[in-house]
Formats: C-alpha cells, sequence, structure tokens
C-alpha cells in the first residue's frame, strides 16, 4: 500500500512523511504507524481531540448539543435561540483539555504496541477479599494478546466495500470490541460489553494479595437466548459457564473453587456461544 511512495523517495532521493494515521481503530493506528516506521517514515497524529471516541482526546457531547444534532437531522424540533446558545456555550466549554475524556487506549496504541505485544492492564486491580472488574475493562495490547474481536477497523478503501464499524457502541474505547453505555447520560463509566460472537474474546490481568480459592460471578443478560463461554486462569484450568435466557434483566452466574495465585493473575473470557451481553466480573474470596 505504500510502494508508490517509497518508489518516489528512492526516484527522488527525498525523505518522506505521512501526515496523518486516519481516523479508525486502535488496530488500525498500530499497524499503520508500525509499518511506516519500519520503513522509516516519519508520521504524525491528526486529530488530538474532537467529538469521537477513536482520538487521544474526546470533547464531550452535551445533550443541548445533541438535540441541535437531532434537529439538524430531522429527527427533533428546531431548539430556541437561548437553547441553541446555551448548548453551544456549553460545548465549548468541553473543548477545554481538563473537561475531555481521555482516552488513553488510543495513545497505547500508538506509542507502546507497534513495538511490544505485551498485554497490560487497562486499570489496576489489587483483590484483598473482593473485587470487580468491568467487562469493559480488559486489558490494552495488540489484537491476539489482549483482547480478540472478529471486526476490528474499517478497511473499505482496500476492500472497496461498504464502512465497517468496529465498536458498534462508539464510547469508552477504541477496539473492535463493542461497548454500549448501560445509560446512555453516562456513557464514560457505565458501559457493558455487547454483540458478542463466537470466538471472540477479552483478557483481564490483575493482582492479587495473597493466593486463595474464590468464587467468580459474571454479571450477563440475554434477551431471547442462551449463551455459553469458557474461562481461563492463568493459561490453566478452563472452566465452562452457561449464559441462560434472561429476557433482558441483568443476572449474575457464578463458579465456585477457583485458584487464584498471590501477585500477577490472568483471566481470559472466550465466547462460544454469543447473543449475550457481559457487564463485570466479581471475586470474592471463599477460603
Amino acid at each position: 500500500s505504500i510502494q508508490q511512495f517509497l518508489d518516489f523517495r528512492k526516484k527522488y532521493n527525498a525523505p518522506i512523511w505521512l501526515g496523518e494515521t486516519g481516523e479508525n481503530s486502535n488496530v488500525w493506528f498500530t499497524d499503520a504507524i508500525r509499518l511506516v516506521e519500519e520503513n522509516n517514515i516519519g508520521w504524525c497524529w491528526w486529530p488530538l481531540k474532537k467529538l469521537g471516541f477513536n482520538n487521544p482526546l474526546e470533547v464531550i457531547i452535551n445533550p443541548g448539543y445533541q438535540e441541535i444534532l437531532k434537529y439538524w437531522r430531522g429527527e427533533a424540533e428546531k431548539p430556541s435561540e437561548a437553547e441553541a446558545y446555551q448548548a453551544l456555550m456549553e460545548l465549548a466549554e468541553n473543548t477545554k483539555l481538563e473537561n475531555n475524556y481521555f482516552h488513553k487506549g488510543v495513545v497505547d496504541a500508538m506509542m507502546r504496541q507497534p513495538y511490544s505485544k505485551e498485554a497490560i492492564p487497562f486499570c489496576n486491580v489489587l483483590i484483598k477479599d473482593k473485587a470487580e472488574i468491568k467487562a469493559a475493562n480488559y486489558d490494552m495490547g495488540v489484537i491476539g494478546t489482549a483482547y480478540y474481536d472478529n471486526i476490528t477497523a474499517n478497511y473499505h478503501v482496500s476492500t472497496g466495500e461498504g464502512r465497517q464499524s468496529w465498536n458498534n457502541g462508539k464510547t469508552y474505547r477504541n477496539d473492535g470490541v463493542d461497548i454500549f453505555p448501560l445509560d446512555p447520560r453516562n456513557e464514560y463509566d457505565d458501559v457493558y460489553v455487547g454483540d458478542l460472537e463466537k470466538g471472540e474474546w477479552m483478557q483481564y490481568t490483575f493482582s492479587s494479595a495473597k493466593k486463595g480459592i474464590f468464587e467468580l460471578s459474571f454479571r450477563v443478560r440475554s434477551e431471547n437466548k442462551s449463551g455459553e463461554a469458557l474461562i481461563e486462569v492463568n493459561t490453566g484450568k478452563y472452566y465452562t459457564i452457561a449464559i441462560p435466557s434472561t429476557s433482558g434483566q441483568w443476572q449474575e452466574v457464578s463458579i465456585k473453587n477457583v485458584y487464584i495465585k498471590k501477585g500477577k493473575n490472568t483471566l481470559k473470557f472466550l465466547v462460544e456461544d454469543g447473543g449475550f451481553q457481559f457487564e463485570k466480573i466479581v471475586l470474592n474470596r471463599e477460603k
């Protein structure tokens, strides 16, 4: 895909520079940056921040501005002049650095992942007797190491097909994992993983203050079908959990007698039969 530029550089003995890596997923960013750096091509990032989840800094869309967008799309009534003014002033406030939402996974994908296949924790979790891990807080790292998803980026330019959405929920993180808000009014904290398909998985790295036997509960829900997942702890033992049809209500499915060692542990959640949603993991010490 870059051969024509390499040929140009050789022909004219001139340096070349990538002006932007495109607006896409973390997988795209990592692959593009690795490709150009392996070929001694400099690059820069555009943009640093905007309205959207695939940038280092996201300008949060306030409810008033969302109503303006709906009006422009013909989905809502025209706001008053005062309402529009207030909404735009709130949006201006949200452009301030301190009011942005920081997507550390995007920065990690650009700065670390082109050179490392190591998965690192998205959040530091230390278990003493009880702890919770948000399903969306799977590890940061390249696909196939920290997680796996069937759709990871938008390749419409090279495939000639239509645009693809990688994170169907378009919130919280910029990987292929599909993350949705539990409450649209708080989409940056209360989230769950959905659109889970067979073969997809997420890894969670956490620490334990001491070894012990734990009960692991997985908060899930399904509209009208059952599902199944495999739980792998420390690349050792597998546990199977059956996901019942919960009629859209959240429910916890548990496994007992899980050995957790002192120090660093990993847990991998592998989807065997999808169609359900996954909110969090709760770990409780049994002994």
